[in-house]
């Protein structure tokens, strides 16, 4: 058929259920936890789901990932998201969809903000492996310039400082 495009068979997965205290649980610094709950590692291989909890004040600075598309939905909390050049009000419930390349970020409102991700094709679990610390450990001491490098190879650029 015109139009239609083909895609390979299916790879044989299994279906689970993670649990909300379930996950490959990661720590960014104060007020910031990121949990890992489907991805390639865990049999997933064409997504990423997590969960972020970022403390009031804090947030995701203005970034873009080269291939992973991203949706954000708004758990709990609030705040503003930034998507090109838009700022929108975020509420508990709300959904953002971000197509790759496009420049996105994240400012917490007065209570935090608690969100579901879900990258594809996957790679963003990589990049919060590398630049985190499993919880309990010790918290990884990076530079801007070090996280920007990581960051780089995971397919992801942010903007410097005095372009926001």
């Amino acid at each position: 058929m015109l139009g239609c495009k083909s895609f390979p068979p299916p790879q044989h997965v299994e279906a689970r259920v993670v649990r909300a205290d379930e996950g490959e649980i990661l720590e960014r610094g104060k007020d910031n936890t990121i949990t890992i709950k489907v991805d390639p590692v865990s049999g997933s291989p064409n997504m990423a789901v997590g969960t972020q909890t970022i403390g009031t004040g804090g947030g995701i600075p203005l970034h873009t990932h080269e291939h992973e598309d991203e949706l954000l939905f708004v758990h709990a909390g609030g705040g503003v998201v930034t998507v090109g050049d838009k700022q929108t009000n975020l509420a508990e419930g709300d959904t953002v969809y971000v197509p790759h390349g496009t420049w996105h970020a994240v400012k917490t409102g007065e209570n935090g903000i608690s969100i579901l991700w879900v990258v594809t094709p996957p790679g963003l679990e990589t990049f919060f492996r590398e630049i985190s610390s499993p919880r309990g450990a010790e918290p990884k001491e990076l530079t801007p310039d070090q996280i920007d490098d990581i960051a780089r190879k995971h397919g992801t650029r942010f903007k410097p400082n005095k372009d926001q």
